[in-house]
């Protein structure tokens, strides 16, 4: 506590007795409180209701925060990045938000105290406690498609190729995308039941381009054709970037002609590309395959590649840059740097080009294939992943030549590969999917072979080119691997194989893969899968007894569209940012992270851009660098207004700066102490992070003696010190 000032602290934590503070002449008598141990705490001003902040009178600008008054900042904001070094944005200070912007600004406050600084209420700690392995718990966020239908174009709704997810719309009007912006799920979608991508129909190539709000699921535009006469948009994976470099991404998709189309996010399309692919008379286009964005030659211009084709803009007119000489028919190329100095190369199926077309190296010993890059030697530079024919090759990013004996896949083709630290060592191992199996290796240069860590059995009797993700849901360092095949979305332990989820889905497997997100923007992550029934495969054979799990129907009687999935107790944080098929973090950037923070939400990332340890990988998604957990204190005072007594609630972010948000639904409840009854339940409207306070103001019935607050769904928040989730017992003193 300090003097004269006002600005003091009340209700400790601890229990202890509060001494009063000042006392400011002619307003009502304030409350007294009592400690968590019964003591009491000592009535507190005599000021307006407005004004009281525990044992202290707040005044003239000065607000009250944890029994502290604080002066805010002049200084509207969206997040930190917009208040000076080492304040917060305080969304609880939010002016009224106009009409056309459903987010409002917050203010600029100082940042509350460490604990180790000053420990008195609401300082900030540091939070690391361990998540325990074990079964991967579930419960869907939001379905789209069969369950619930669009209203536009209600029968087209499988989905068969990845989507891309990041935020799209600048919806608190503020010019830019920040975290204040809720994240969008982009999506090519078409009827296809039972019809499958043949060449007779040519139905994959005639999809809609959706876009879906993370939030609800809820359909936020439908595009049907980038230009006029055009029959849609070709089934191919999405990508998403700021294309032109104005701080707002844009979607790249691939029309049913074959030409690149560049689409606000709001749905308009700013731009066609004249030029169209070699394939575009391919009957089977948009059968699988994505586009890949990059900035090939670091001058800030992006391209974008369909396999070995690569697109660029010339005096802002997208224009075809180069065509390689390898074609395959569903291709995942993606931008990578293979060599020294801050250029990106393309590596498109068993080859790589330089910024000007020309082959760096190209393998013939290999078919075309998938790929994906990390460094397995441990030497700075980029290896390649191939897999290709039931093979995986390990290739030296610069030459081409191989690096290791290729290894022989238990079944099938092999889909695009993952690439994660899936045993905690530090070093990268390799996920791949075969028919009817799964398998990780691990490059053993002792010996210039692959090491096969574990394979496990899958539903998948299909395309067996289907791809795979990872994400660590355990937080441990040791990502699991993600894998949707026809009839079960699993989830494996990385390092041993265990079966972690088995859950039911459907899909007849072209190239897609489950997408890891922070979806809705709750500062968790969650998992975007797509559905379909493109054919008649059935899964209703898997009764339990033939080594899978059971299957279950889908409540709807298919499983079309998207359904995106939570953990039951939250996942950690993810960016709320997967651009593309070939998703890396370190190749695009986000303002809310530390890989590129200078730069714009989906801003493409050049060769130059310095890795973090966290970014590592492909087709992996997270933020280790958030590895310290969010920690929520409650605090809480009853201020005597009319007609009725009102409890000021306030819950706080106490865990440490770079601790992962506390999501938002945590609820907080205010209790009648004496009787048990629950007088108001309120939950956090947005994310919260270190330092941010949430406010709630709640009537309290006059016969009330007592309050207290109390967190309740505190298990979403994996918090370390459970003694701070309830305030001090507040007494109901007013006249």
């Amino acid at each position: 506590m300090v003097d004269a000032g006002g600005i003091v602290d009340a209700g400790r934590l601890d229990g202890g007795a509060v001494d009063a503070g000042p006392v400011a002449d002619g307003g009502p008598a304030a409350d007294a409180g009592q400690g968590a141990d019964g003591g009491v705490v000592d009535a507190g001003p005599s000021c307006a209701a407005a004004q009281m902040c525990g044992t202290a009178c707040c005044e003239g600008a000065a607000v009250c925060r944890f029994g502290s008054c604080v002066v805010p900042a002049d200084v509207s904001c969206v997040d930190a990045h917009d208040c000076a070094d080492g304040d917060i944005c305080e969304r609880s200070l939010a002016d009224v938000p106009a009409a056309t912007c459903p987010v409002s600004l917050g203010r600029c406050l100082e940042r509350p105290v460490r604990c180790d600084e000053d420990d008195v209420d609401g300082c900030l700690r540091t939070c690391q406690p361990t998540r325990q392995a074990g079964a991967v718990s579930t419960q869907t966020l939001w379905t789209w498609g069969a369950e619930a239908a669009p209203a536009e174009f209600p029968l087209d709704i499988d989905v068969w190729s990845a989507p891309a997810v990041g935020r799209l719309v600048d919806a608190d009007c503020d010019g830019a995308i920040t975290r204040a912006d809720p994240p969008v799920v982009i999506v090519v979608t078409r009827d296809l039941l039972q019809q499958g991508c043949s060449t007779m129909t040519q139905r994959c190539r005639q999809g809609l381009l959706r876009a879906l709000d993370g939030v609800t699921g809820t359909t936020l535009w439908t595009l049907a054709e980038a230009e006029q006469g055009s029959a849609g948009f070709a089934g191919v994976s999405v990508a998403m970037a700021d294309v032109d470099d104005d701080g707002l991404p844009e979607v790249v998709a691939l029309t049913a002609e074959g030409r690149v189309a560049i689409i606000s996010g709001d749905g308009t399309v700013e731009q066609v590309s004249t030029d169209a692919i070699a394939a575009h008379n391919d009957n089977t286009l948009g059968g699988g395959g994505g586009l890949a964005v990059g900035d090939m030659n670091n001058d800030g211009v992006v391209e974008v590649a369909f396999g070995d084709e690569v697109f660029t803009f010339v005096d802002g007119v997208l224009t075809l840059l180069f065509a390689g000489t390898t074609p395959m028919r569903f291709p995942h190329s993606h931008f990578a740097s293979l060599t020294a100095g801050p250029t990106q190369e393309l590596v498109a199926q068993r080859a790589a080009y330089d910024a000007d077309g020309f082959l760096l190296w190209q393998q013939p010993a290999l078919p075309v294939g998938h790929t994906a890059v990390a460094d397995f030697d441990g030497d700075g530079a980029v290896e390649v992943v191939h897999v290709a024919q039931g093979r995986v090759s390990l290739l030296d990013g610069a030459t081409g030549d191989f690096e290791l004996a290729s290894y022989t896949l238990p079944a099938g083709n092999g889909g695009p590969p993952v690439i994660a630290d899936l045993d905690g060592d530090g070093a990268p191992e390799i996920g791949v999917a075969g028919l009817g199996v799964y398998t990780v290796l691990e490059a053993n240069y002792a010996n210039g072979v692959f090491d096969e860590v574990w394979s496990m059995p899958t539903a998948d009797a299909s395309s067996s080119t289907t791809a795979s993700s990872a994400f660590d849901f355990d937080d441990d360092g040791r990502a699991e691997i993600l894998f949707a095949d026809t009839c079960f979305f699993w989830v494996f332990d990385g390092a041993t194989g265990t079966v972690r989820l088995a859950h039911p889905t459907r899909s007849s497997t072209r190239t897609e893969l489950p997408v890891v997100a922070d979806v809705d923007g709750d500062g968790s992550a969650e998992v975007v899968l797509v559905q379909n029934e493109l054919s008649a495969l059935s899964c209703a054979t898997h009764d339990g007894f033939d080594g899978l799990p059971a299957w279950t129907p889908s409540s709807a009687g298919a499983y079309r569209g998207v359904t995106v999935l939570r953990g039951v107790e939250k996942w950690p944080l993810a960016r709320a940012l997967w651009n593309q098929h070939a998703y890396s973090a370190g190749a695009v950037c986000d303002s809310d992270d530390d890989a590129c923070p200078t730069a714009s939400h989906a801003s493409v990332a050049s060769g130059a851009l310095t890795h973090v340890p966290w970014a590592d990988g492909m087709r992996v998604n997270g933020l280790a660098h958030a590895s310290a957990k969010p920690e929520l204190a409650v605090w809480a005072q009853v201020l005597c207004t009319s007609p009725t007594p009102t409890a000021q609630v306030q819950v706080r972010h106490v865990g440490d700066v770079d601790a992962a948000p506390a999501p938002t639904g945590v609820g907080v409840e205010l209790v009648d102490v004496d009787t048990g009854a629950i007088v108001d339940v309120m939950t956090l409207q947005w994310p919260l992070r270190a330092g941010q306070t949430a406010v709630f103001d709640v009537d309290v019935p006059m016969a009330t003696a007592r309050v207290q607050a109390r967190l309740t769904q505190v298990n979403d928040v994996g918090q370390c010190d459970v003694d701070n989730d309830a305030s001090s017992v507040v007494e109901v003193v007013c006249p």
